[in-house]
């Protein structure tokens, strides 16, 4: 199996998992699949998605800290 066969499959394996209601640990036991692979494929196939607001850079205001005076 090459790479992309193998990366069509674990996308229909994604699909049928999350359309299972299953935990994962009884949807890989009900298949035979290993708890390591499904995370893995999980990971590889659900990149994080970065919104744009968190790409803009940002300034850093600092405050002066507030002094306390103290007499005793």
């Amino acid at each position: 199996m090459d790479k992309d066969q193998r990366h069509q499959e674990w996308v229909s394996r994604i699909e049928d998992f999350k359309a299972s209601g299953l935990t994962m640990v009884a949807w890989c036991e009900s298949r035979q699949y290993s708890i390591h692979q499904l995370k893995y494929w999980l990971r590889k196939l659900s990149p994080v998605k970065l919104t744009p607001h968190l790409l803009q850079p940002r300034s850093i205001h600092h405050e002066p800290f507030p002094v306390l005076k103290v007499s005793i």
